[in-house]
């Protein structure tokens, strides 16, 4: 689940790069930019999720 200013998103992806999210990180999610207007609201397409760089 992933939280913003506009609501709550559900987002899901198989991975093979092993990252530890925790609650509470802040992510950057790469999808094809459609959203399922469900409660929550679904991210069906994700390509790829990792954690922001604060560089």
């Amino acid at each position: 689940m992933i939280k913003n200013n506009d609501g709550t998103y559900a987002v899901s992806l198989n991975t093979e790069n092993n990252i530890d999210f925790k609650k509470g990180d802040e992510i950057v999610v790469y999808f094809d930019g459609n959203i399922a207007e469900t409660s929550p609201m679904q991210i069906l397409k994700v390509y790829y999720i990792t954690l922001k760089d604060e560089s």
